[in-house]
This record gives C-alpha cells, sequence and structure tokens, in this order.
C-alpha cells in the first residue's frame, strides 16, 4: 500500500526492518546476530539502512545503539502500524531516531496482514500485553498491561482470514483465557470462541497459552459440545511444588 516491497534475501535492498524478540537470553542473542549482519550488509553498501523493531527496543529503548552498531532506527510495539512511515523518514535521515511511545494505548488491527504460516492455517492474536506479575517474566514490561481486543476486530479479522483460505486459527495471547476481563465481558473466551466457530468454512479453532485459573465450567462446556474448537487445553508448564509457584508468583 505504501509503495515498499518486501524482499526475500536482505541484499540489494533500501531497508532491512528486523523484527526482535526480548524476552529470554537466546531470542536477544539472535537479534543482535541479525542486526550484525544486517550492519554488515550495510558496510558493504548491500543495504542503505537498518531498522530494529520489537520487543528488544522496548525492552533496552535507546541503549540498543551501544549494544549493536549500525542501526538508524529503533521502533517499539505501539509504533508497528507506522512503520512504513517510519521506513520513509529513515530512509532520509542522517541521524538516528527512536519510536517508543503509546505501548499501553495501543490495539493492533492485524487485518490485511502479510501471513508467514502455511496458507491453511493461521494465527488470531486476541489481545495484548498481560496484567500477571510472575516473577521470572519480562514480558509486562515489554509489551504493557492486558488489552483485550474489541470482539467486532477479531471477528472481522477472523473472516478475512477464512475467505483468504485459512481453515484453522489458533487463538494466541500472553493469557488467553484472560479475554475480556478488562472489558467487563463475563466468560469472555468462551464468548469469543462460540463466536467464531460460527465462521463458515472455517474447520478447527486452537486455544492456545491458557492458564489454569482461566479454565472454567463455561469454557470447558463450550469446548465440549463444540465440533470446531479442538478438544484439548494448550497450558505453559506450571509446577508440582507448592512453595516454587509461590516464588514464581504463578496465577
Amino acid at each position: 500500500q505504501a509503495g515498499f516491497f518486501v524482499c526475500a534475501e536482505p541484499d540489494n535492498v533500501d531497508v532491512v526492518v528486523i523484527n526482535t524478540c526480548g524476552f529470554i537470553a537466546p531470542a536477544k542473542a539472535e537479534a543482535l546476530e541479525a542486526i550484525k549482519q544486517a550492519a554488515a550488509c550495510k558496510a558493504a553498501g548491500t543495504v542503505k539502512k537498518v531498522i530494529v523493531a520489537g520487543c528488544l527496543p522496548e525492552r533496552l529503548g535507546a541503549e540498543l545503539f551501544s549494544q549493536a552498531d549500525g542501526i538508524d532506527t529503533i521502533v517499539g510495539l505501539g509504533h508497528r502500524d507506522a512503520i512504513a512511515r517510519i521506513i520513509e523518514k529513515t530512509l532520509t535521515s542522517k541521524q538516528p531516531a527512536v519510536y517508543l511511545d503509546r505501548l499501553c494505548e495501543t490495539i493492533h488491527d492485524d487485518r490485511a496482514r502479510m501471513l508467514i504460516t502455511p496458507r491453511h492455517w493461521a494465527y488470531l492474536r486476541i489481545s495484548e500485553g498481560c496484567d500477571h506479575r510472575c516473577s521470572f517474566c519480562t514480558i509486562p514490561a515489554i509489551r504493557g498491561p492486558f488489552r483485550s481486543k474489541p470482539r467486532e476486530l477479531i471477528l472481522a479479522e477472523a473472516t478475512e482470514l477464512v475467505s483468504a483460505g485459512v481453515v484453522e486459527l489458533n487463538i494466541i495471547a500472553q493469557d488467553s483465557s484472560y479475554y475480556g476481563r478488562d472489558l467487563k465481558i463475563k466468560n469472555g473466551l468462551a464468548t469469543i470462541a462460540a463466536e467464531l466457530e460460527k465462521i463458515p468454512n472455517l474447520k478447527w479453532i486452537r486455544l492456545m497459552y491458557l492458564y489454569p485459573t482461566g479454565i472454567n465450567e463455561k469454557l470447558i462446556e463450550t469446548i465440549a459440545k463444540s465440533e470446531r474448537i479442538v478438544h484439548y487445553f494448550d497450558i505453559p508448564i506450571q509446577h508440582i511444588n507448592n512453595k516454587i509457584l509461590k516464588d514464581m508468583r504463578r496465577p
């Protein structure tokens, strides 16, 4: 829409945009290695500008410039949808730029996105951020507080994906079972799942990233009665020891 084209390889291109994860040490190391490779291409003259986006800029801020050479612009999660405008500014600027505000208010509209999964299935994010305060986790600091995506937006995106040939939706969030609580929706996940299964030509719905505290009788009943919601729970590993769970501050 903005006139840019996505290339398969970062060679002889105007801009390399590196979308990063900053949650765990191996992901950070992988991101820094990708930045190093892009910077090498820039030094060789096959890349003009390097933009680093996603969670690592949220975690490190402007400190990222000192941890990796060759970066022209860093972009936080709240500016994801402005990436085309940011690319245009980066191409004409000689000064490093930082875009890191607006995180906590952002609810992304994920329609019209380019799928990186096989064409028959896709992820469907139903919320942003997390309100849990697990002692080992940096996600709330990186992605902000929990914000449910509005029902209308979820259904519109799901309908668009199915119209494009997707037959399986994987529902994701930091905690999918928390969906709707900030909007005062009772049994939020069960409610939105029941609405999703009404979409014609959608065959499977997988509920990912559930927490035990969010699984109630209504959700179990909704899944049990459904012919489209896959009959299993995807739950992050907790712990068998109550003291460890308390120290972890697991919900």
